[in-house]
């Protein structure tokens, strides 16, 4: 059983170096190298009861972005002068229990927030903007499927959690 734990630890040892390679942006070989040294640990560990067996990978996944942060939603502006109703809606989905960030610019511009999110995998942003602080709404988008609706602020919460509680695919 120590053995076995051993082995644990050195498979989380070496998923972390693989991510961390991703995270330099390091070489595809580099990184092939180090999967196939994760693959090979992997298969020593061999198939635990309740968890599924260890499939292969093709080159193609390997390619697929690693999620590297807890967050679930970045708040973001469409136009400037908008941090204090950043900060409000920030600190109304940190209160509800939803993991969220924003950037720390005055007045940072949407591009850019949006490419923070595809960089870190961030799932969501919750869009600010003068119409929508006129209608009562939050713009919610999905980065990635960019799919974007308006959701009435007193909802925001609720639409958060149901779409961050469906299982993300990791494949």
């Amino acid at each position: 059983m120590a053995d076995r734990a051993a082995l644990e630890d050195l498979v989380r040892v070496q998923g972390e170096r693989v991510r961390g390679l991703k995270q330099q942006k390091a070489s595809a070989e580099q990184i092939e190298e180090e999967v196939a040294k994760l693959l090979k640990l992997k298969a020593q560990l061999g198939p635990d009861e309740g968890k599924p067996k260890f499939v292969l990978k093709t080159p193609k996944a390997l390619e697929e972005k690693v999620r590297t942060t807890e967050t679930q939603v970045l708040v973001a502006s469409a136009q400037k002068k908008l941090l204090e109703e950043r900060l409000k809606l920030i600190s109304e989905l940190w209160d509800a229990g939803i993991k969220a960030e924003l950037l720390y610019k005055k007045n940072p511009k949407l591009l850019n927030q949006l490419q923070y999110c595809e960089e870190t995998g961030i799932p969501l942003v919750a869009i600010i903007g003068e119409q929508e602080l006129k209608d009562g709404v939050i713009k919610l988008r999905s980065v990635a499927s960019r799919e974007e609706v308006d959701v009435r602020r007193e909802d925001l919460v609720e639409e958060i959690k149901r779409r961050t509680s469906q299982p993300l695919c990791i494949c």
